[in-house]
């Protein structure tokens, strides 16, 4: 899977835990925003990242400064990986959701199809 495709995938995981008016931005000016999602009220930007490595600093950087440019009241990032500590404490000191793993243990079947159960569910 690439990153555009995690993109997709991530978005349709977003759509199925209830969000709305769920869109990709551009990929090639996203300004660190991957997807954008509405709930509860809230507007939601999304930094999706599909590494086999941890994600550091510049995830969240990126989708923090990102909410701000698409007036976003939320910034998360999603990965299926782990975070850097360096990354989990800065994420928490700026208030970057970056707890949701939206990534099967095992890839999807199909594009828009899910294998077997997310490693954890979206709260």
């Amino acid at each position: 899977m690439d990153g555009l495709e995690y993109e997709q995938f991530c978005a349709k995981y977003i759509e199925n835990k209830g969000f709305t008016s769920v869109i990709v931005t551009d990929s090639g000016g996203d300004q660190g925003v991957d997807v954008i999602g509405y709930k509860d009220g809230e507007k939601y930007a999304f930094q999706c990242k599909y590494y086999e490595g941890s994600v550091g600093n510049k995830a969240v950087q990126e989708v923090f400064s990102g909410a701000r440019f698409y007036d976003c009241t939320k910034a998360v990032v999603i990965t299926n990986s782990k975070f850097t500590n360096s990354a989990r404490e800065l994420a928490y000191k700026i208030g970057v959701a970056k707890t949701i793993k939206a990534a099967c243990e095992k890839e999807k079947q199909a594009y828009g199809q899910w294998k077997e159960s997310c490693s954890k569910q979206f709260r």
